[in-house]
């Protein structure tokens, strides 16, 4: 997982007007937490650099190097953010200091891979029940995306939790046999196995 240094500063006017002169600004207010921090820190980012990092594949598990007023360095990832709910831009973000040697929680969104055989032979749907899977693992093994193969799916069949390759990197936080995926029929397969009996 790549890593970016960012420089912030330590906010020092923490009410709701400066939080808003900081937006009027293009800056961002933000919170640095730690297991290690007694209190978090509050910090100030640019907007801008957080969009860009959202917007990039796997974005909010990079892991990030935040350099506090040109002195203090901390490892970290984006922990939560929050947009406006009128005019969906960024008006506040969470950062979570991380060691390499700890564990971390993370949701990390899930791709599946090819086109069923239920769907390209028989006029099937595949049908994606979930977008994201939390997971937890080392820092550097966080994964910018999990991938599924769906390829070999055919009407009704099903890909579960549990056939999610993890290559001894992470570990799944969800009951392994919740459904990723599932091809069902549609008017096109029930007419094709419908020409097949006559």
């Amino acid at each position: 997982m790549e890593k970016e240094i960012i420089n912030v500063s330590k906010r020092r006017d923490l009410g709701k007007n400066g939080s808003r002169r900081l937006r009027r600004e293009g800056g961002l207010p933000a919170v640095v937490y730690s297991v290690d921090i007694e209190e978090p820190i509050p910090v100030s980012v640019e907007r801008r650099v957080i969009d860009r990092i959202l917007h990039k594949r796997g974005g909010k598990n990079h892991i990030l190097t935040l350099k506090v007023d040109n002195m203090d360095e901390y490892e970290v990832i984006i922990k939560d953010y929050q947009l406006d709910p009128v005019k969906d831009v960024l008006i506040h973000v969470d950062f979570l200091e991380v060691k390499e040697d700890r564990p971390v929680r993370v949701k990390v969104h899930l791709e599946t891979e090819g086109i069923p055989v239920g769907v390209k032979n028989y006029g099937g749907m595949l049908v994606k029940l979930l977008r994201e899977i939390p997971i937890e693992c080392l820092p550097g093994n966080i994964p910018e995306e999990i991938r599924i193969d769906v390829s070999s799916l055919g009407i009704n069949d099903t890909k579960k939790i549990k056939d999610i390759d993890t290559q001894g990197k992470f570990k799944i936080l969800m009951n392994p046999e919740v459904v990723i995926a599932i091809v069902k029929p549609t008017r096109a397969t029930v007419a094709k196995e419908t020409a097949k009996a006559e």
